[in-house]
């Protein structure tokens, strides 16, 4: 007995590489699936299983049992166990498909066939220096029992798909036919209810032309009072500003003539300010040049009255000294006088 249990199964675009033909680059559906066997010994395998859409004749697998994958780890240094080497291998599928979109993707996935029609997964990292391999598998060509059996599920899933479609499609058709009769009924209630608007409108909208004629007319009268009004209006006071601008021009021209006058008589003063002006400034530098001169002699003088302080003050230092020798030589006299 063995159960199947699919882990992870999407298109991604794989770089076909032949030995005799052109490479080229298509989507392949990658499925992978754990098998669980119970019997005669139970155990685990991984499928890996390349399909084409385009050609049903297209079919690549692997089986990929603990034993095997211990000497797969062994040859390309792998660092996971068997229980983690779905998922590791998974979100290598997962980084090339987010790569799927760009210019020079980071991760992509090359299937290089050999003569003998087997085929080398190749897990590819890029960049500037070199292309590293993160993984290699190597599936076998499907024979004729796996390609019927795997035409025989296609076909299988394709029936189970129509008897979907088909069931889906009935169950559409029943609910468009309700929809459309309900649809039906609820047009026939609007065409009734628009026919009645429809009257409805016509008979208002009479009342109103009618109506609106009357108001039109009405207001037309009403417009016409008010345009002669404010033409009478507008006449009166233009004529009325028409006679405050000749007033305002005449005042204007009076007061032109007077400020033309004080104008004239300003300058008139002007010209004599500037004549006596120049005669101030002229008397001016007359004055500095004495005020220069006095203050010259002024400071000659002080100078000179400075000497003769310190002379007067020199003098009479010499005269107290005199005086004290004197007052001396007196006392000596006297001196000797009662002496004799």
């Amino acid at each position: 007995m063995t159960t199947v249990d699919t882990i992870f199964c999407k298109s991604l675009p794989v770089l076909m590489k032949y030995s005799d033909r052109e490479e080229r680059t298509t989507p392949i559906q990658i499925c992978l699936e754990m098998h669980l066997i119970m019997s005669p010994l139970h155990r685990k395998e991984l499928v890996v299983r390349f399909t084409d859409q385009s050609d049903v004749f297209f079919l690549h697998s692997l089986r990929l049992g603990e034993d095997d994958f211990q000497s797969l780890k062994v040859q390309q240094g792998l660092l996971v166990d068997f229980s983690a080497f779905p998922q590791k291998f998974i979100d290598l599928l997962e980084l090339c498909l987010q790569e799927e979109h760009k210019d020079n993707p980071k991760f992509i996935l090359h299937l290089v066939f050999d003569t003998k029609c087997t085929a080398c997964l190749q897990v590819i990292e890029t960049n500037p220096f070199k292309h590293l391999t993160h993984l290699a598998l190597k599936l076998l060509p499907g024979t004729d029992t796996d390609i019927k059996n795997y035409l025989a599920d296609c076909l299988k899933n394709l029936k189970a798909q129509n008897v979907q479609l088909k069931d889906r499609l009935d169950s559409t058709e029943v609910d468009l036919q309700k929809r459309l009769h309900q649809t039906q009924e609820a047009l026939a209630a609007r065409t009734c209810e628009l026919d009645k608007l429809k009257s409805e409108w016509v008979t208002k909208t009479d009342e109103l032309s009618t109506k609106y004629s009357q108001e039109v007319t009405s207001e037309r009268e009403r417009s016409f009072e008010t345009q002669s009004n404010y033409q009478q209006r507008y006449e009166r006071e233009k004529r009325e500003l028409e006679q405050a601008h000749v007033k305002i021009v005449k005042q204007l021209e009076a007061r032109l003539h007077e400020l033309e006058s004080i104008n004239k008589e300003l300058t008139d003063r002007k010209y004599k300010s500037e004549s006596t002006i120049r005669e101030l400034k002229s008397c001016l530098g007359s004055l500095e040049e004495e005020h220069h001169r006095t203050k010259q002699e002024t400071q000659a003088l002080r100078k000179e009255n400075t000497a003769l302080d310190c002379n007067n003050h020199e003098q009479d230092k010499q005269l107290g000294q005199l005086r004290t020798r004197v007052a001396v030589l007196e006392q000596e006299v006297r001196t000797s006088s009662w002496g004799s």
